[in-house]
């Protein structure tokens, strides 16, 4: 006697799949992948970032940004090694990910302005660095940061000008 399995038709756990990336899933939650290995993982590309080897970093980091879309850290890693590469739509893209998940932090909204700027697009540059200058406030770990968007502002000012 074969045993038959039931399973769903394949329909149905698209759908399923669908409906969880939807509400927020991500392969991450999927996977047994341990939170250790992920810190490994982005510690390495960190390290490749920093020797200069952005094609491996980015690499790196697209694996991590895949199992978790939800990491700001990646994203922002990825978005980085992109803009070092010069691909910079595909910064400018991560940069915006990055700030959608968390709004407070002004560095994607920083190098959004420096890949835009770098692009030509001189308009939204200067909306990305007002808004990182806005949101660096008086938070005393960001004034590097608030300091070098006002000096890209003046520089995009006096450009245009």
């Amino acid at each position: 006697m074969s045993e038959t399995i039931i399973s769903p038709p394949q329909e149905e756990n698209d759908d399923v799949l669908q409906r969880f990336f939807s509400r927020g899933g991500s392969l991450r939650m999927l996977t047994d992948i341990a939170d250790q290995d992920l810190a490994q993982l982005y510690g390495y590309a960190g390290q490749l970032f920093a020797a200069g080897e952005f094609v491996a970093s980015r690499n790196f980091y697209q694996l991590l940004s895949t199992f978790d879309h939800w990491n700001y850290d990646y994203l922002l890693g990825l978005g980085l090694s992109h803009q070092r590469l010069s691909a910079h739509e595909e910064a400018i893209s991560c940069f915006a990910r990055a700030g959608m998940i968390n709004i407070d932090d002004p560095r994607a909204a920083f190098f959004a302005g420096l890949s835009y700027r770098l692009v030509g697009n001189e308009a939204y540059a200067r909306k990305a660095f007002n808004a990182a200058i806005m949101w660096c406030g008086e938070q005393s770990h960001y004034q590097d940061i608030k300091g070098n968007a006002e000096r890209m502002l003046t520089a995009t000012t006096e450009e245009i000008s």
